[in-house]
């Protein structure tokens, strides 16, 4: 039917919609972000809003551990292993409210 085609492609245009808005959340987020923290984010790669959120905290977290426990002597390995165990933290959340 003639209808049916209409409001599947109602359907698809909002779905574009819902996508091109998401997607303008994150960029603008991305944009916001300091330096360092944009660059790592960006290096995990563009999912969603969400995961992208939980990332940059991981991020960001890592980078205060890193300067509470030195005066700016931290390697890439160190915040590596520190967002690693971030990211073991929160899988193991996300396992326990599911």
């Amino acid at each position: 039917m003639v209808a049916d085609k209409y409001v599947n492609v109602e359907n698809t245009n909002q779905n574009c919609d819902s996508i091109l808005k998401e997607n303008l959340k994150l960029t603008k987020f991305l944009e916001a972000l300091k330096p360092d923290i944009s660059l790592e984010v960006k290096k995990f790669g563009r999912k969603d809003l969400k995961s992208v959120l939980a990332h940059a905290i991981n991020i960001e977290s890592a980078l205060e551990q890193s300067c509470d426990n030195s005066t700016n002597n931290i390697s890439n390995v160190d915040i590596q292993n520190i967002l690693k165990e971030n990211l073991i933290k929160d899988q193991l959340i996300a396992d326990l409210t599911l």
